[in-house]
């Protein structure tokens, strides 16, 4: 797997971060600055803008979603393991949610704030944040 790499506009590598495992999903960029994605090693990665690894949060499956953010400081992602998590942008958790199957796409954020994801399984799940 090709780690995330920063590259200059001429061409020049500014800093690479390579993980143990495959990456699928896209790195998003929080509001503060903050880089996510996930890998396949079962990990969701934090970084800063320099490259520098600021957290990782772990989870019992493979991470090929994308993150979305749900507002300015917290983010979605899903996970093979099945859960949804709710993390804030430096990697804590929020809250997870069980789903009836692995999350392989991204979830969105509706207009009135509910959280969607879809399964492997085929199941869609809208998720109300902080109301199970």
């Amino acid at each position: 797997a090709w780690p995330p790499t920063s590259i200059t506009p001429a061409g020049e590598l500014v800093w690479k971060y390579k993980t143990k495992g495959k990456i699928h999903g896209s790195p998003i960029q929080t509001k503060d600055g903050m880089i996510v994605f996930g890998s396949f090693d079962k990990n969701i990665y934090f970084m800063n803008e320099s490259g520098e690894l600021v957290n990782k949060f772990h989870t019992n499956k493979k991470v090929a979603s994308t993150a979305t953010i749900v507002n300015d400081s917290i983010i979605a992602i899903g996970s093979f393991d099945k859960n949804l998590y709710l993390l804030t942008n430096n990697g804590k958790l929020v809250d997870s949610f069980q789903t009836q199957g692995k999350i392989f796409s991204s979830p969105i954020v509706l207009n009135n704030g509910k959280i969607v994801c879809s399964t492997m399984k085929g199941h869609v799940h809208f998720i109300s944040l902080f109301n199970k």
